[in-house]
């Protein structure tokens, strides 16, 4: 007699591969009850799946239509069903990878849609934290601000695209297909999502600036992540995102 342990993970084993034969084996009594039961819980455990899924990447779904989401997002679940101990507001987070790796058919910027809804997830449920005000930032001497480190906010999330992904994302919540389907790449998409109150922001910024954010996060200092950008061009727009609550603590030297 095989433990519980075990029966569930030959049943979940099962279940992904789609082996209604090697599911019905673990169960006693009529085959006909059996294989109903078995049916309706593996309908439910799917649809659960693929509709998390498609609550996650609404403008994917609006993309490439609700059959062919369908049938991708089954896919992924069989190649890649939820951890134990995963959340299944979580559940997807490899799906824009999988979107391209699997070569499914659809636009070019398709993975970085799902990327952009992944971040704009994550950064809608991020921890709070309070903002550093432009003026703490401005009172620094310029020496000090050189040397700062700046503690981006937990919701900031940096995504670079060849497409215009924040755009093709809002016309999709518009439902307006026909003009997002003739989207054609372009000069590269730097986005900062953003949630430092209720709403989650995307800004498109400059790419000099994108780098530098990035430099930021990995917790280069000041001077030396925002080397290069031009005052009249790039610090003003900087300044932006500081007063958007980019930036929650700092750590400047003497």
């Amino acid at each position: 007699m095989i433990g519980l342990r075990e029966y569930q993970g030959r049943l979940a084993a099962a279940l992904v591969a789609g082996d209604c034969e090697a599911a019905l084996r673990l169960f006693g009594g009529d085959e006909g009850r059996r294989s109903l039961g078995l049916q309706v819980y593996a309908n439910n455990w799917m649809h659960t799946l693929v509709s998390a899924l498609a609550e996650t990447f609404p403008s994917v779904r609006a993309i490439t239509g609700d059959g062919v989401f369908t049938a991708m997002a089954v896919a992924y679940v069989r190649n890649r069903p939820p951890a134990r101990d995963e959340l299944l507001i979580w559940y997807g987070s490899s799906f824009p990878g999988f979107i391209e790796a699997a070569g499914i058919a659809g636009p070019p910027y398709l993975g970085d849609v799902a990327r952009l809804e992944l971040a704009w997830l994550e950064a809608y449920h991020a921890a709070e934290a309070q903002p550093l005000p432009l003026a703490a930032i401005a009172a620094l001497t310029a020496e000090q601000l050189v040397h700062a480190r700046l503690r981006l906010h937990p919701s900031a999330r940096l995504l670079r695209s060849d497409y215009p992904v924040e755009r093709i994302r809002a016309r999709c919540l518009r439902r307006d297909r026909e003009e997002t389907a003739a989207t054609q790449p372009g000069a590269p998409s730097c986005l900062a999502i953003l949630r430092p109150g209720a709403d989650v922001g995307i800004m498109r910024i400059s790419p000099a600036t994108f780098q530098a954010l990035g430099r930021l996060r990995d917790g280069a200092p000041f001077g030396e992540a925002t080397n290069g950008l031009v005052p009249g061009e790039h610090l003003e727009e900087l300044q932006a995102l500081i007063e958007a609550g980019l930036f929650t603590t700092i750590d400047a030297h003497p």
